[in-house]
């Protein structure tokens, strides 16, 4: 169990060893899809190459043809392609024209990336915080832990549901196994910044389309098919970041910022520092002097600044100072933190478990080896 009360912030990098691509990537893949081009680029996720690829074409001409006319996908792909911005977020805010096509092909590419078998096959992120949390809703219900993603796949969700069923109370009992999966489903606190694909569905419920999107090979060995309500519901429930926030987007980030306010220690994994989600999420905090360590954060007052830990991979020493700036106002808190820095240039399993004390998460004789970079090749 987590004893200490904990926010984990999640970017795309957190979800890269699962078959996720990370910014860079989905920005060519979904130029190279709104293209129609035959082939995937280079350098994508497993699940975007070879004949996945070829299934995300097919599903392209049979999904978003007959809803989007072929000038259009072709003119967004070219607009979007030569207008100098890497992020597809920023593109379609200026650009409200391709607002629902550009949602839609990016639905259809994440959706293709949420495999079943890619999140079991290594050990990670998800497995080390399965191993400390527990597998059960009971348990995982008692750990002060809240998720704060700004990624659109469900995949950390379902990584815990599907341990849940698997590892029912009475295995092999179906209504037992499923009383555990839809349980853990209310029990993994995580807040979706952004929205997601959509509900993952309740097991043995009717999946209704318009809310419900099974992840691949939810119960049986069948891919997922997709709809004219998936097109409505990627449309609505996937927010752009700097979009304007409806009701449900603005509860979600007050939900995280309340999480935010009361933690003792806040970690960031995978996550890039992008300028508009760190402002999204309350930052900067202020105040924090030398002799009053008391913050200001969100014009709510903490009592002292939580320990902060990031995973920093490709990050600069010149970024790095640029986010503390970002992140913590005034000279004296981040002279505070730059004494005992937050980056760490490891993988999010690896910070975790160097970490360990922190969190109160200490390993018990008998538990499985350190999560290094060795167990994640």
């Amino acid at each position: 169990m987590i004893g200490a009360k904990s926010v984990f912030v999640l970017g795309a990098g957190a979800s890269l060893e699962y078959g996720f691509p990370l910014g860079s990537q989905l920005r060519r893949a979904i130029i190279a899809l709104a293209l129609g081009q035959n082939t995937a680029p280079k350098d994508m996720p497993l699940a975007l190459q070879g004949p996945a690829w070829n299934r995300l074409v097919d599903q392209r001409a049979k999904l978003l043809q007959p809803c989007f006319s072929h000038d259009l996908m072709e003119d967004f792909g070219k607009s979007f392609r030569y207008s100098g911005t890497a992020s597809i977020d920023a593109y379609l805010i200026r650009r409200q024209r391709f607002r629902a096509i550009g949602s839609a092909i990016i639905g259809l590419i994440i959706s293709a990336c949420e495999k079943h078998e890619y999140l079991f096959d290594r050990l990670g992120l998800y497995w080390w915080l399965l191993d400390r949390m527990g597998s059960t809703p009971e348990v995982v219900r008692e750990n002060p832990v809240t998720f704060i993603t700004f990624n659109y796949d469900r995949s950390l969700e379902y990584f815990f549901v599907r341990a849940a069923y698997e590892q029912g109370s009475n295995p092999g009992a179906a209504s037992s196994d499923s009383i555990a999966a839809n349980s853990m489903l209310d029990a993994i606190n995580i807040v979706h910044m952004y929205g997601s694909l959509g509900d993952l569905p309740r097991w043995g419920g009717a999946v209704n389309p318009v809310r419900h999107q099974p992840y691949e090979k939810w119960l049986d060995e069948q891919r997922c098919h997709y709809s004219v309500y998936d097109l409505d519901r990627w449309n609505t429930s996937l927010k752009l970041v700097g979009e304007e926030r409806s009701a449900e987007a603005t509860e979600h980030h007050e939900r995280a910022r309340q999480a935010i306010l009361e933690c003792d220690v806040l970690c960031f994994l995978g996550f890039g520092f992008d300028r508009e989600n760190t402002r999204v999420l309350g930052f900067p905090m202020r105040g924090g002097g030398i002799m009053n360590h008391a913050m200001d954060y969100c014009g709510r007052q903490r009592a002292h600044m939580p320990h902060v830990l990031a995973t920093s991979i490709g990050l600069s020493k010149s970024r790095k100072t640029e986010v503390l700036y970002r992140l913590l106002f005034t000279q004296a808190v981040r002279d505070r933190v730059q004494n005992s820095s937050p980056f760490r240039d490891v993988t999010c399993s690896a910070l975790l478990d160097e970490q360990i004390q922190d969190f109160k998460a200490e390993y018990e004789p008998g538990s499985p080896p350190r999560f290094d970079d060795a167990t994640q090749s």
